[in-house]
């Protein structure tokens, strides 16, 4: 994917043509406030393209040439950028815009946003030869959680990258996974088989044993207020509740809960349940049904996959699914959004994970498909959307 260097030098390149070369440098970005060292070219005329074409206010501070300049954009810089040049995402690490990247068609079909890098190191994420962080979540503010793994804590950084605070673990505990619900922090320890219920400063507020009777288990999700995590039979993969929420505190599942299994599939928000048929073997392929509260069956099919998972629902009842297949020496990874009888399929153009994690996938109630990349000197968190 190519490079660029600044926002100024992608804009006006676009925009206007001029002259590109040194337009501005030292490029810093906090929530909506962009700060930035401009050279050789008129601030307020590049704005007014701006809020033109992606119909986003912004207000300079100072318009000085050679001088620093803050811009407030009255929207996300991101809406701006996609707004106006959909092929181009913006790349974050501690904060700051590291780069901006043309990405590929494929990319710009599916909708790539943004990427948040997270270097490893004393003061972020730790690692070791065996493990990295083992999975993450999201806030309602999208505050960044990352399961330190190595260091028995969880690491929270802003939407930008930018770190914000440590939430210390109870001495031993090797967390696997991690959900948000509120203002509560849910992890799982396999070691010990047990939910545990945690609040932003550290404090336990409440601790479940966890039951585990079936071969593997996915990643954990909360879904109206009960705790999930997918597991798998003999022939099916699907929800087993283990936990749920009441009145802010984690409780043990109603009996009629603990009855349901894996074989009843994966469910959303909707009500609607999710059902794999068919044998994903020898690249044969399978079906994904797609049961309605009402009874209404609808079947997307997929064919010359190795594996095939469900991701979860957006607030439009349209569901995501991850499938995996080969193609020559390469493993295809893609995510496929489900609605209405069609199908819309993106490709994972970067896959590659150095440490094996509970998450790589997930997707948020808005349809932003989050891909979890813990790589060898770095954490990646790609953002995706779907158009």
């Amino acid at each position: 994917m190519k490079k660029l260097t600044s926002l100024l030098f992608l804009l006006a390149l676009f925009l206007f043509g001029i002259n590109t070369e040194a337009l501005c440098e030292g490029i810093e970005i906090q929530g909506d406030v962009v700060r930035l060292d401009v050279k050789e070219v008129d601030i307020m005329i590049l704005m007014k393209e701006i809020e033109a074409k992606a119909g986003i206010k912004v207000t300079v501070g100072k318009d000085l040439i050679g001088k620093r300049v803050t811009l407030q954009f009255t929207g996300k810089i991101e809406d701006a950028v996609r707004a106006i040049f959909p092929n181009y995402a913006l790349v974050y690490e501690g904060g700051k815009i590291k780069e901006i990247i043309a990405v590929s068609l494929t990319e710009r079909e599916g909708g790539l946003i943004r990427a948040v890098e997270i270097r490893y190191g004393k003061d972020t994420i730790g690692v070791d030869d065996l493990q990295g962080p083992h999975s993450f979540a999201l806030d309602t503010k999208g505050n960044i959680f990352i399961l330190d793994t190595v260091n028995r804590r969880i690491q929270v950084f802003s939407p930008h990258g930018m770190f914000l605070f440590t939430i210390p673990l109870r001495q031993g505990i090797a967390a696997e996974d991690i959900a948000i619900s509120g203002s509560s922090i849910f992890i799982y320890y396999g070691a010990e088989r047990n939910l545990y219920q945690y609040d932003e400063k550290g404090r336990v507020l409440a601790t479940l044993p966890v039951n585990v009777r079936w071969q593997s288990k996915g990643a954990m999700k909360i879904l109206n207020d009960s705790i999930c995590f997918s597991a798998c039979t003999e022939t099916q993969c699907g929800d087993v509740v283990i936990g749920r929420i009441e009145n802010g505190l984690l409780k043990i599942p109603f009996i009629k809960q603990l009855r349901k299994g894996p074989d009843d599939g994966n469910y959303g928000p909707s009500g609607k349940k999710y059902r794999v048929t068919g044998v994903v073997l020898f690249r044969e392929g399978a079906d994904m049904e797609v049961v309605e509260p009402v009874g209404a069956i609808t079947t997307y099919p997929f064919r010359s996959i190795l594996s095939i998972g469900f991701l979860g629902e957006d607030d439009a009842g349209a569901a995501y699914v991850r499938t995996e297949r080969r193609e020559g020496d390469k493993l295809i990874v893609e995510v496929h959004k489900l609605h209405d009888g069609q199908k819309k399929s993106l490709t994972m153009v970067d896959s590659h994970i150095s440490f094996w994690s509970v998450k790589n996938y997930s997707v948020d109630p808005s349809g932003v498909i989050m891909q979890f990349l813990p790589e060898e000197e770095k954490l990646r968190l790609n953002f995706y959307k779907i158009q």
